[in-house]
């Protein structure tokens, strides 16, 4: 099992969602679905869904988000052509889940009846517990944009290599030998991909990417080092009270700067 970093996007949608944006607050509410008609959020609240994206290929019938200068646009499900226009390809990005249940893909099943047979999957869900998560968070100031999606990694087939490194068919090195160095001798390379794993419940694995503490004695040694790097790299910093990086580190200016700003 490892974890995989993705990219989280939140986008406002006329779809049925559980919660919704306040734009005069800046602050998510949760819908009460018709269980208190006089909740006047309900009414100011845009609906939102989230989505999670890879750099995976791009391939026919996915989901994807678009990015422009204006940001991303409203999810799309990928057809053959648009795989031609390799400019706009390099624009989107695969959704591999999501919290709007709209998004379906089809999965072929087989040949039933002399006609080819799908079946309609819904992309993997966010679960429920992360989405509350995010909401609590964006309310407190804390826009989460990247998290951390569980993948198993699974061997797919094998490579034989030339001890020296080199990729060669294996009828090439048992019969001739190594073109780069001559060796008959080989190594078996395997191959694995990263599976995104799916729960039963169709939702996935996800948890936030932890933000570093620092120590005060950690802030002073990174200050020391920026300050040492100045004096003996940049001419042009001038400091009006001091002259050196040890005056600056270990006096007055480097305890006073860390209490008025960390």
């Amino acid at each position: 099992m490892k974890y995989i970093e993705h990219n989280l996007v939140m986008l406002s949608n006329k779809d049925d969602s559980k919660f919704g944006l306040i734009y005069e607050s800046g602050k998510l509410h949760y819908f009460s679905n018709g269980e208190n008609p006089h909740d006047l959020l309900d009414n100011l609240a845009i609906s939102q869904h989230l989505y999670i994206t890879s750099n995976d290929e791009i391939k026919d019938n996915d989901w994807c988000l678009e990015k422009t200068g204006l940001g991303y646009l409203k999810p799309f499900q990928v057809k053959k052509e648009d795989l031609n226009v390799k400019e706009f390809i390099k624009r989107c990005k695969k959704i591999i889940a999501t919290t709007d249940k709209s998004l379906n893909s089809r999965k072929w099943v087989g040949v039933i009846e002399g006609e080819d047979t799908y079946e309609e999957i819904l992309l993997p869900q966010i679960p429920q517990q992360f989405k509350e998560y995010f909401i609590t968070e964006y309310n407190k100031g804390n826009i989460i944009t990247k998290v951390l999606v569980e993948y198993i990694k699974n061997k797919i087939s094998e490579e034989i290599h030339c001890v020296c490194g080199e990729s060669h068919p294996m009828r090439v090195l048992t019969d001739c030998g190594c073109v780069t160095c001559g060796s008959y001798k080989t190594n078996t390379i395997d191959i694995f991909s990263n599976d995104l794993i799916i729960n039963p419940n169709n939702t996935i694995n996800i948890k936030p990417i932890e933000t570093k503490i620092y120590t005060r004695e950690e802030v002073e040694e990174i200050i020391k080092k920026v300050a040492y790097y100045a004096h003996e790299h940049t001419e042009i910093i001038h400091y009006d009270d001091y002259t050196s990086e040890k005056q600056f580190s270990d006096d007055y200016y480097l305890p006073a700067w860390i209490e008025e700003n960390l």
